[in-house]
């Protein structure tokens, strides 16, 4: 299974986010109940969301799976990289749980580990 991930960091504004995502479409017969375990997630989850986001390529549709957390970094000093790292590792870590949920589902499953 490939997960991209992508971290920003906004200096001036003290933000961070961090992304992850399936870098391949979900099956149009397995969308229904990815947004079911999604929201069950969602729900459940302290720290981040994931959501089904639609990109609209060469006149067909398709549905991705994206997990996103942001987070205002007080008192980020230049060169200290502690609360970058631990916020990173936290949110790979609820990354992972959300996944998990996902392979409840049989389907889901394979088109995952595909």
């Amino acid at each position: 299974m490939t997960i991209d991930n992508i971290i920003e960091v906004d200096e001036t504004h003290k933000i961070i986010k961090f992304f992850a995502y399936v870098p391949k479409p979900i099956p149009i017969e397995i969308v229904s109940e990815a947004s079911s375990i999604i929201h069950q997630f969602n729900e459940n989850s302290e720290y981040g969301y994931a959501e089904l986001y639609l990109v609209n390529a060469n006149e067909s549709s398709q549905y991705y799976i994206r997990f996103k957390v942001s987070t205002f970094l007080k008192g980020i000093k230049v060169g200290k990289v502690d609360a970058v790292e631990i916020f990173v590792n936290n949110a790979q870590s609820q990354c992972a749980n959300l996944y998990f949920d996902l392979c409840s589902d049989l389907g889901i499953k394979e088109w995952l580990i595909d």
